[in-house]
């Protein structure tokens, strides 16, 4: 498993720039990046396998096809798959989820339509349990919440 992109978002309503690293601050987030300020929600993370789909068909994904904001694109991560509680290891970094799902907005008809939003399930927020620098194409470790 590893990252294969890193995202910061400086001010609202901008694109993503990509970075070669990010610096991660305990229990703020990514330095720079307008959410750096605690709580629950500091890293978003989507793995890549569903950002192609996105891609490659977005009028499936709804309003959040063209929202989507996320920090960290992993490879080889069944994103879906991690819950509350559990840690991506990077480096010295230390990222614990927080929360497995992106709230719906209500103006999308998928979620309209009663079809199951795979963008809701298929991203993560994450907070800064251990300060570090990670970078693109790193590797991480996942520590499952009852191996800790």
């Amino acid at each position: 498993m590893k990252i294969n992109k890193l995202y910061i978002y400086k001010d609202k309503g901008k694109k993503g720039i990509g970075a070669d690293k990010l610096q991660l601050t305990e229990n703020k987030g990514i330095e720079g990046d307008r959410f750096a300020r605690g709580g629950d929600r500091q890293v978003s993370i989507i793995d890549r396998r569903l950002l192609n789909a996105i891609e490659k068909n977005p009028d499936r994904f709804g309003v959040c096809a063209g929202r989507i904001k996320s920090n960290i694109v992993t490879e080889g991560c069944r994103v879906a798959g991690l819950r509350t509680g559990d840690r991506l290891v990077i480096g010295d970094a230390v990222l614990e989820i927080t929360d497995e799902i992106r709230p719906c907005v209500d103006d999308c008809p998928v979620a309209e339509d009663g079809i199951a939003c795979q963008i809701k399930y298929g991203t993560l927020f994450a907070k800064v349990v251990k300060s570090g620098e990670i970078h693109e194409n790193d590797t991480f470790e996942i520590r499952i919440k009852t191996q800790q």
